[in-house]
């Protein structure tokens, strides 16, 4: 499913895929490495024209700041500032990895780090694809690609590790096969089953954002059906 020529050309022509596109040049231009990621690239994978744009990039949220005088900071130590492009707040997070150490909520620490670090610290094979919008490449080291042909949800590494590192991952696993109307991996699957009773960890903040986007999604029952069978609703 290679990225369709025509909806690149088109999402380029939007205000919103232009300004995307003008933050990355400024970085490039820079001399920093900067993508559109995640959500986006997937969209445009499956031949939509994508209402929102993340960007990843090597550049510290410093460097964005100096780049981009009107950045909003107040999240830099997490790596990721909100950088404004005329009425639009573009998400820009510096490359990461996370820290091992983890309550099963959020990680530990931050460490900045490279692209393919970065990749590997995703939760999903489709989420972790890039697209760089000047050079047009698409960078898909674990098979998202294919994985989002097939509409199949695979973590990246091992299951239960992914699910224990942060636990809200049941619950996006759930959400991304609702919204592609897809299937669990069978690895995959088992982990959420047997790790089902760790969304009781979840702060009601985090539960219900996810559970907001199942309800508003294509699907909502298919979600609902999967966390009855996976033996989640007692849980949250």
């Amino acid at each position: 499913m290679p990225m369709d020529r025509q909806i690149i050309d088109q999402t380029l022509r939007t205000k919103y895929g232009e300004q995307a596109y003008l933050i990355v040049e400024k970085l490039t231009d820079a001399g920093f490495d900067a993508w559109w990621v995640g959500g986006a690239v997937r969209d445009m994978l499956q031949g939509n024209i994508p209402k929102d744009i993340d960007i990843a990039t090597d550049a510290l949220p410093k460097d964005i700041g100096n780049i981009f005088p009107k950045t909003d900071i107040a999240q830099e130590t997490l790596g990721s500032v909100r950088v404004p492009m005329g009425k639009v707040l573009f998400e820009v997070t510096t490359f990461r990895e996370d820290d091992e150490a983890s309550d099963g909520r959020h990680p530990e620490s931050i460490a900045f780090s490279t692209r393919e670090k970065d990749a590997k610290r995703r939760d999903f094979t489709i989420n972790a694809l890039y697209f760089q919008p000047i050079s047009r490449e698409l960078y898909d080291p674990f098979g998202g690609e294919a994985d989002l042909k097939e509409k199949l949800i695979r973590f990246i590494g091992e299951p239960a590790i992914r699910i224990k590192h942060d636990s809200l991952r049941i619950l996006r696993a759930i959400r991304f096969r609702a919204l592609l109307s897809g299937q669990y991996e069978p690895e995959t699957y088992r982990a959420l089953k047997e790790q089902a009773a760790l969304t009781e960890s979840l702060s009601g903040t985090r539960k219900l954002a996810e559970l907001e986007k199942m309800l508003l999604g294509p699907h909502p029952d298919k979600a609902l059906e999967d966390m009855w069978e996976l033996t989640i609703l007692q849980f949250i």
